[in-house]
C-alpha cells in the first residue's frame, strides 16, 4: 500500500512539472539611452479597464504602487 502511494505521488509530481522555455536569451538594450531624454514624467500605477474589475489585479496594482512609493519615490525626489 505504501509503495503504491509513493508511486502515485511520484507520477503526480512528474505530470505537474511544466518547463517553460524562454523565447529570448537576454533582454535586449533599449533603442534609446535614458540620458538622451530631456525630461520624463512619472504617473501613478493604473490598470487597463479590461483588468480593473478583478480583485487580484487590484491587489497587484496596489502592491506595485506601494513599492514605488516606498522604494522609488525617495530616489527620484532626491
Amino acid at each position: 500500500m505504501r509503495v503504491r502511494f509513493i508511486l502515485v505521488v511520484a507520477l503526480f509530481n512528474v505530470g505537474c512539472a511544466t518547463h517553460i522555455k524562454p523565447t529570448t536569451v537576454q533582454n535586449p538594450p533599449p533603442s534609446e539611452k535614458f540620458s538622451d531624454f530631456g525630461r520624463f514624467e512619472l504617473q501613478s500605477v493604473s490598470l487597463n479597464p479590461t483588468y480593473a474589475g478583478e480583485d487580484a489585479n487590484q491587489r497587484a496594482s496596489a502592491k506595485r504602487q506601494e513599492y514605488f512609493n516606498v522604494r522609488v519615490s525617495p530616489i527620484i525626489d532626491g
